[in-house]
């Protein structure tokens, strides 16, 4: 099949999944924040305790990360370089040295300082394309980024979201996550259907963590079993 008639096909079925789940889409959001009420991990980034800057520090930190592991580091590191300025500023081996703990420092710091040097001075841009023009600035970190400072119905595609997309709606259609059109489709509109952005997104994140794992998944404790196509599945 031709590349072009294969897209075309692709996003064809990837309408048609959000068409035929309709009600799901509506419901998945709703139930996802109400469990999150009661079910949330706590995490200094989600308290509103950090500025902007701040909060785009500890995007870049939480990237192939746990979040527990960046919570408990964050404190020395932003006192530390509380500022862009500051950040931008300080030897490179000094940066280093901070972020061992986290390992992978020496890419940490060279995206770090260059978002410093970037920042140092100015507002943090508010588009998704300017973000993007960042140095080390993905889709993943300006979606973040947008969602929790400025609540955009944004979603956080990675390997937990995909998941409970492919295990409530359908399977991806691309070996690469970042670039199939049901992860996309379906996102969005869950993303649009969401009364808090930012409390959808984050109930994504822990449900995918404690709930909807990759191996044995705890089905009974999932607020979205009732939709869920492969809980149903495995009832069969």
């Amino acid at each position: 099949m031709p590349a072009r008639t294969r897209t075309r096909t692709h996003e064809h079925i990837a309408r048609a999944v959000v068409s035929e789940r309709s009600a799901a889409i509506e419901a998945v959001p709703r139930l996802l924040e109400d469990w999150y009420r009661q079910n949330a991990r706590d995490f200094r980034w989600r308290r509103g305790e950090l500025s902007p800057w701040q909060l785009l520090v500890a995007e870049v930190c939480l990237q192939q990360t746990m979040s527990p592991r960046v919570d408990a580091f964050l404190p020395g590191f932003l006192s530390r370089f509380p500022d862009a300025a500051a950040l931008a500023a300080a030897p490179r081996a000094e940066v280093e040295s901070a972020l061992r703990p986290l390992g992978f420092q020496r890419k940490r710091a060279a995206v770090l300082q260059g978002l410093a040097e970037a920042l140092a001075g100015r507002d943090i841009p508010r588009t998704r394309d300017a973000l993007l023009a960042l140095p080390g600035v993905g889709q993943y970190v300006a979606s973040a980024y947008l969602c929790a400072v400025h609540g955009e119905p944004t979603f956080l595609l990675d390997v937990n979201f995909a998941r409970i997309v492919e295990r409530v709606f359908a399977p991806r259609l691309r070996p690469d996550l970042r670039d199939d059109p049901v992860l996309e489709t379906v996102g969005r509109a869950l993303a649009g259907a969401a009364h808090d952005p930012r409390r959808f997104n984050w109930a994504m994140l822990d449900l995918g963590a404690l709930v909807c794992r990759p191996t044995a998944p705890r089905c009974d404790r999932c607020p979205l079993v009732v939709h869920c196509a492969y809980a149903a599945a495995v009832e069969e």
